[in-house]
């Protein structure tokens, strides 16, 4: 049975009952994409009900994700695609199609890192879920397989999702992914009290200003600084202005702060933090290098938390880290130095003949999904 559902086929299939274990009892599922509303975007009421449906089944978390979030996250991304979210149901007690698993693909575009401006499309596996009732029926398989089939139709060069440990193995038994290394390190940030606000070799920062990110009259400034910053040399997410004007700055909100530059008012850099129980993150951050160096505007962001919080633990990306100077940058402590603490929970898959390794280009190229990215 097929009915059009956005630009995806519904289907129906049928899997043995685990609880059967002469394997003769089926059950019966549907898969379809999200439903359509008005202007091309997703049915309200269907959004809703996907929302809720991802909230409960992740409801596990010490820190759950609201329905809104789930919501918030679809309507925000600019390519966000109803037929890229892709819904698992099965007949409720009442008649009425329930749902029972789902997985979204994120679309984004990826820099090789190379410093030609060239990039991979890439579909993103993200929002996998599946009800505790209906688990052990090879649903999350039948979902990986519709999803790389559509993002094959979509000429796609590449798959990527984020695994924990626990899931690694699952993801290269069953859907052929391959995981990376990004390089990530722990380094102590001293406080900035009364004592020690200006270290030796720091001067009075006149002038310098830091304030929240505004949209949309910051993102051309930011998308241009990014692509120097980060697009010319990792392996990232290719960010469009309209992407960090409607996404990046609702799921960043307050925490993006830029620094502007003495006299010109103009974008010199930007970070934000997210606290990651007992340390933070550094999950945003790029800055104009001809301008300021990595060290100096680090220093100037982290003023605030360094006043307010003392001392604090930063969870950093270690080519970020190499880029500070120990002779210069005394707001870290470099006695205690750095400690390793890698993200090995990114995995790539080529899509097709012909499709983009990303393993064999990680050879010659550094990889860095910034964490305002993930998905």
């Amino acid at each position: 049975m097929t009915d059009a559902v956005g630009d995806a086929s519904t289907r129906t299939f049928e899997v043995p009952d685990p609880a059967d274990t002469t394997g003769s009892t089926l059950l019966s599922y549907r898969i379809r994409s999200l439903a359509a509303g008005g202007r091309g975007g997703p049915d309200p009421a269907d959004l809703k009900r996907w929302a809720d449906f991802c909230a409960e089944c992740f409801a596990y978390k010490p820190n759950p994700p609201s329905a809104e979030y789930f919501e918030r996250h679809f309507r925000n991304d600019p390519d966000g695609d109803i037929a890229m979210t892709r819904i698992v149901e099965h007949v409720g007690e009442g008649g009425g199609w329930e749902i029972s698993s789902s997985m979204r693909v994120f679309r984004r575009r990826l820099s090789t890192g190379g410093g030609d401006g060239e990039t991979i499309s890439a579909g993103g596996i993200g929002e996998v879920c599946t009800s505790t009732s209906h688990r052990r029926r090879s649903l999350s398989r039948t979902l990986m397989a519709d999803a790389i089939d559509t993002m094959r139709r979509r000429g796609m060069e590449l798959s990527l999702l984020h695994a924990s440990p626990a899931l690694r193995g699952v993801y290269e038994r069953g859907g052929n992914y391959s995981a990376v290394t990004s390089p990530w390190s722990v380094v102590g940030v001293r406080s900035d009290g009364p004592s020690n606000s200006f270290e030796d070799g720091d001067d009075d920062e006149s002038g310098w200003t830091i304030r929240c990110a505004r949209f949309p009259e910051d993102a051309p400034a930011l998308a241009a600084l990014h692509r120097r910053y980060s697009e010319s040399r990792f392996v990232c997410v290719a960010r469009t202005e309209r992407y960090w004007s409607e996404y990046l700055s609702k799921e960043l909100g307050e925490t993006l702060q830029v620094l502007m530059a003495p006299g010109d008012d103009e974008i010199v850099a930007w970070k934000s933090l997210r606290d990651r129980g007992g340390r933070f993150q550094l999950r945003e951050f790029g800055v104009d290098t001809e301008r300021c160096s990595a060290g100096r505007a680090l220093r100037l962001l982290l003023r605030k938390e360094r006043e307010e919080i003392g001392a604090f633990d930063l969870h950093l990306p270690t080519p970020v880290l190499e880029e500070l100077d120990p002779e210069a940058d005394h707001f870290i402590d470099w006695e205690r130095g750095g400690i390793a603490d890698d993200d090995g929970g990114w995995m790539y898959r080529p899509i097709g003949e012909g499709g983009f390794d990303m393993v064999a280009h990680l050879k010659k190229a550094k990889h860095l999904i910034w964490p305002a990215d993930s998905f």
